[in-house]
């Protein structure tokens, strides 16, 4: 059997500030068995290559047991290890550690409960330590990362340790997964953390749903400090369910949250839902992408250029049932261009990193003829040309988005968003404060809009472009240079 499986590998060239392309597969590796098997996390290993953890029923002794694959640098399986026992195991998160890698997952107990299962191992997969942790009830970690002080951090859910219903969960383990602190967060609904990171400051940062504020869910966003105290809480979202399953920091200290959305977007499915913070949770944009049918956000990452790379799954987009999508938007979400993969049979897609070297590696899954999932490792070229994904038709907030180009001479676009319709006044003032030029004073609906500013009868300097409609208000620098 070939066990070359378990790593969708999409490769991007991410060459500073320069247009998206869309690229061309140079190779292809596929494998896998007869039954489902799949990967939900994937990260770079300090030798250049791949190390991922999901889900195997194929292989190992159970229904369906933890997987972890050690893939080369040139996508060869370098080993494959299964762990658990004869019940439902499985991973949702691995990172590397000092001598090897950490993963987690969850564990069936004799009882048939679950509870949160943890493993060390070293280099060669080779268990060190683990830890299982729980109470009489389900209990299982979604995601792990190494910390800057050598220790570990694991999210998930809790019903058997909770408050009552469903909490998120927080535990903090050492070398040894020795547990340092936990803690619940929640109320008496379910409520779940799907995703953590360490932020520059230490603390860290969470995403999942929650339902203790009323049916039905919405994003959840919190903050805990390295001592296990929760800084802040946020909750996002509207009429209908919203998720959140992946935050990372940003570059300017605020966070970037990707999940799905039913509540915004193009029609009656989920869309692509991304939110962007700033250091306290307090939104400064959000955005859902999509179509006619369901599109699902599973990640997202940051660009030296400050662009970001959302990875999906489609069934509006590409070419089969539902295919991986890849997008990059601009620093203010709006999108510049997708790839998809897949064909006729689906896939999934769950884990999305930059690696060392300036692409993207993603870990998913691709169903075949037989109903079974194979798991592959994808590289693609760079080649010119790049085709659009638009978002939502109605924009979820109130933006003046940056002018382009700036500086300019003379001419220069002014884009701005409207979540609702209203009068709007957009005007040019110069530093002293006297009015310029009017480019909109009327009432406007619902949508994106773009409005031009010519200074050909201006002196070079700074200018500022004043968005205003009902109660908000939105200011850009522009820069004439003649």
């Amino acid at each position: 059997m070939n066990t070359r499986k378990f790593l969708i590998l999409a490769a991007l060239a991410l060459a500073g500030s320069a247009p998206a392309q869309i690229p061309d597969t140079l190779w292809t590796a596929t494998a896998g068995g007869s039954l489902l098997d799949y990967g939900r996390s994937v990260q770079q290993t300090g030798d250049g290559g791949f190390i991922v953890a999901g889900i195997t029923e194929t292989f190992g002794a159970g229904q369906q047991d933890m997987y972890l694959v050690k893939i080369a640098a040139n996508g060869d399986i370098c080993w494959t290890r299964t762990y658990g026992d004869s019940g439902i195991d499985g991973a949702h998160g691995v990172d590397t550690t000092a001598g090897g890698y950490i993963v987690a997952g969850c564990f069936q107990t004799a009882d048939n409960n679950q509870n949160m299962w943890v493993i060390r191992t070293d280099a060669d997969g080779t268990p060190v330590c683990s830890l299982l942790y729980g109470g009489p009830a389900l209990d299982y970690a979604t995601h792990v990362q190494s910390t800057r002080d050598g220790h570990y951090v694991v999210s998930g859910k809790t019903v058997g340790t909770g408050y009552g219903g469903q909490d998120a969960f927080l535990m903090k383990l050492d070398g040894l997964l020795n547990v340092q602190w936990t803690l619940n967060m929640g109320g008496p609904e379910e409520d779940g953390a799907h995703w953590v990171e360490e932020d520059a400051q230490g603390d860290y940062i969470l995403t999942g749903a929650t339902r203790s504020g009323g049916a039905p869910d919405d994003l959840y966003l919190f903050k805990v400090s390295a001592q296990g105290d929760t800084i802040w809480t946020r909750s996002y979202g509207g009429d209908t369910t919203d998720i959140g399953d992946c935050v990372r920091p940003t570059s300017d200290g605020g966070y970037i949250v990707c999940g799905h959305t039913w509540s915004f977007g193009a029609g009656a499915y989920p869309d692509i839902y991304l939110i962007k913070t700033d250091s306290a949770g307090t939104v400064e944009w959000e955005r859902a992408y999509g179509g006619d049918s369901a599109d699902y956000g599973s990640s997202v990452v940051q660009a030296d250029n400050g662009h970001f790379y959302v990875l999906g799954t489609t069934k509006t987009f590409g070419e089969g049932d539902y295919d991986i999508l890849i997008m990059e938007t601009d620093a203010q979400g709006c999108s510049l261009a997708t790839v998809t993969y897949g064909g006729p049979g689906g896939e999934l897609s769950y884990s999305l990193i930059l690696t060392g070297d300036g692409y993207l590696a993603a870990a998913g899954g691709m169903w075949l003829p037989d109903n079974s999932t194979d798991v592959c490792l994808i590289y693609f070229d760079r080649t010119p040309g790049f085709a659009k994904i638009s978002p939502a038709k109605q924009p979820l907030t109130f933006a003046l988005l940056p002018p382009h180009p700036n500086p300019f001479n003379p001419i220069t676009a002014t884009r701005y968003e409207l979540p609702a319709p209203g009068h709007v006044s957009l005007r040019v003032y110069d530093t002293a404060g006297r009015l310029v030029s009017t480019l909109v004073d009327g009432w406007k609906p619902a949508g994106a809009h773009e409005a031009t500013f010519d200074g050909a009868g201006l002196a070079s300097g700074i200018y500022l472009v004043r968005l205003e409609a009902g109660e908000s208000i939105a200011m850009q620098k522009i820069v004439l240079l003649k």
